[in-house]
């Protein structure tokens, strides 16, 4: 594991960067992207739709099926569709 040198913060909202700089990334929402991409490879491998499932990672965000429901995730704004 790497530490990088310096001083870092983190604000209520998760927003994370070094001291006195712009956001690197927002924890809240990495961790929410996260568990969504671990929860449509477990639906996935699941077999609970009964159907060939896939996931797909595009420049907008995640596209998903378990072969029953469909899915769209945006890990930018923590936002999700289901079909």
């Amino acid at each position: 594991m790497a530490l990088w040198p310096g001083r870092y913060r983190l604000d209520a909202q998760g927003n994370f960067g070094k001291e006195g700089g712009p956001a690197l990334t927002n924890l809240l929402q990495l961790v929410a992207s996260i568990q969504m991409r671990n929860a449509m490879q477990q639906a996935m491998g699941g077999g609970a739709g009964g159907g060939q499932g896939y996931l797909r990672q595009t420049s907008a965000g995640y596209l998903g099926s378990d072969g029953q429901t469909s899915y769209f995730f945006d890990p930018e704004t923590g936002s999700s569709v289901m079909t």
